[in-house]
């Protein structure tokens, strides 16, 4: 996190108050210049479980997820942000639904959108086939379909070594559930257990340019590394290299492989791909308040 006072103290509570007990919750602050050491502060010296890590500067928004990725020591890990919040069984039935199938490489839930107030204003629905049994079909759902699945669900800690590290690159989350995909089925929970909130101030505001983004990721990428062409390079052979870093039998590696060529095609002038699920998030109106104007969603 960086600068994150305003939402931290609800993102913290949420965090703290879940049924699942034993948990820790290790924060990685970006040389905040806000009251956000403070809050921290104060939260860790009634709870033990809170470990806080102030960073000397601010190394950009992925070496401070990976900074998180190390310090954890349990067997279970999710990324959590500083401005939305969980159900307080979030944890619980996560570590349950892991507990139950060691076959399962990914749990997470439904994201509901909130505004800046917290009021909800409507649900990310998830179309994307990610409990199906055959990795090339999870592979191409997430390759073509927006939204639906969120960064934020949980994983074994292990799984982390097994595939490439967060990279400073807009919309390298994609290409880490992506990879996590590739490992095993997901499992979506019922409900409403993951709450987004909306705001301008956040990191995915900034996806109107890429090299806005990238500067938020990591300060020190500048020059040639910023250019589109290789932003968008680098995004496309992170979908690529996940193929072959993936535990799958050669047959389901070819059916990857095929649809990555559809996949690539499909950005050529006048082609595109049939599914329709790859044109728009599915966004359902479930509340009063309104999305910032231009914002229909923010999912992956």
């Amino acid at each position: 996190m960086y600068n994150g006072a305003r939402y931290l103290e609800r993102a913290l509570e949420s965090l703290l108050g879940q049924t699942y007990r034993d948990i820790e919750v290790c924060i990685s602050d970006n040389a905040s210049t806000d009251e956000t050491p403070e809050i921290i502060r104060r939260f860790a010296e009634r709870d033990p479980r809170v470990r806080y890590l102030l960073n000397e500067a601010n190394r950009g928004l992925v070496e401070n997820h990976r900074r998180v990725l190390a310090m954890a020591r349990g067997d279970y890990f999710m990324f959590a942000p500083h401005d939305d919040w969980f159900a307080d069984d979030y944890v619980e039935r996560c570590v349950a639904a892991l507990d139950a199938e060691p076959e399962v490489a990914y749990v997470h839930a439904e994201t509901t959108l909130v505004d800046e107030s917290g009021e909800v204003v409507a649900r990310e629905l998830t179309r994307q086939r990610l409990q199906d049994p055959s990795p090339s079909r999870r592979y191409w759902d997430m390759l073509v379909v927006q939204g639906g699945v969120n960064w934020y669900g949980m994983a074994r800690r292990s799984l982390f070594d097994r595939i490439a590290p967060y990279k400073p690159l807009p919309r390298s989350e994609r290409i880490i559930l992506t990879e996590l995909a590739l490992q095993g089925p997901f499992r979506l929970l019922p409900d409403s257990l993951y709450f987004r909130r909306v705001h301008e101030g956040q990191a995915t505001a900034l996806r109107r340019s890429r090299q806005a983004e990238t500067r938020v990721l990591d300060p020190r990428r500048t020059g040639w590394r910023t250019t589109e062409f290789v932003l968008v390079a680098e995004y496309a052979l992170g979908f690529l290299s996940a193929i072959f870093r993936a535990p799958i039998d050669t047959s389901e590696r070819l059916r990857c492989i095929r649809g990555y060529a559809r996949w690539l095609l499909a950005h050529v002038p006048g082609l595109r791909l049939a599914d329709p699920r790859t044109r728009s998030l599915a966004i359902e109106q479930t509340g009063s308040a309104m999305l910032p104007e231009g914002r229909t969603g923010i999912g992956y």
